[in-house]
C-alpha cells in the first residue's frame, strides 16, 4: 500500500493514495516512517521518492521539506537516498536517516539542504562511517543521537 493509515476500528487514509504509488504532492512511493512534530503536522520519510513530506492536520496533499519535490535520488546535502526515519525537535529541526547515502542529516526547518552530522556519504566500517543506517533515536537531555547501522 502507499498510503498512510490512522486507525480507529479501520483504517483512514490521511496521506497519500492507496495502491497508487507517484511523486506528485497527493502520492507516496514507500512510505517508511512517520512523525509528528509539536504542531501535529505529520513526516512522512517518503523512501522511494527520496524525501520527506510535510502534511499540515486535515491536508490530503504534502509539502517537500527534505530531498527534491520531484522524486530525484542524490549525493550532494540537498538530495536524499532511501531515506528512512525521521526526528523532529522542539524547534521543528529534523534528524533524517538518509539511508542510501549511508549518513545522517540534521536539516533545519526551511533550508534547502542538511548537515552532514554522521556518516562519511560512503558506506564502511571505520568508526566515521555507517553502513545502511535505519534506526535513529535522540536523547532530549544530553542531546546525543544513537544510530541503528543495519550492515555493520
Amino acid at each position: 500500500s502507499e498510503a498512510i493509515l490512522r486507525w480507529n476500528t479501520t483504517g483512514i487514509t490521511i496521506a497519500g493514495i492507496s495502491n497508487e504509488p507517484g511523486n506528485d504532492s497527493t502520492h507516496l512511493n514507500t512510505p517508511w516512517d512517520v512523525t509528528l512534530d509539536y504542531q501535529n503536522s505529520l513526516y512522512i520519510a517518503d523512501r522511494n521518492n527520496h524525501r520527506i513530506q510535510k502534511y499540515l492536520a486535515g491536508s490530503l496533499n504534502g509539502t517537500t521539506v527534505a530531498g527534491q519535490e520531484n522524486g530525484t535520488s542524490g549525493s550532494t546535502l540537498s538530495y536524499l537516498q532511501n531515506p528512512s526515519r525521521i526526528l523532529i525537535d522542539v524547534n521543528g529541526n529534523m534528524y533524517i536517516t538518509d539511508t542510501g547515502n549511508h549518513r545522517i542529516l540534521s536539516w533545519s526547518s526551511g533550508s534547502s539542504s542538511g548537515v552532514m552530522i554522521a556518516g562519511t556519504g560512503v558506506g564502511g566500517s571505520s568508526n566515521n562511517q555507517l553502513r545502511t543506517p535505519y534506526g535513529i533515536a535522540r536523547d532530549i537531555n544530553s542531546d546525543k543521537l544513537y544510530i541503528a547501522d543495519y550492515s555493520n
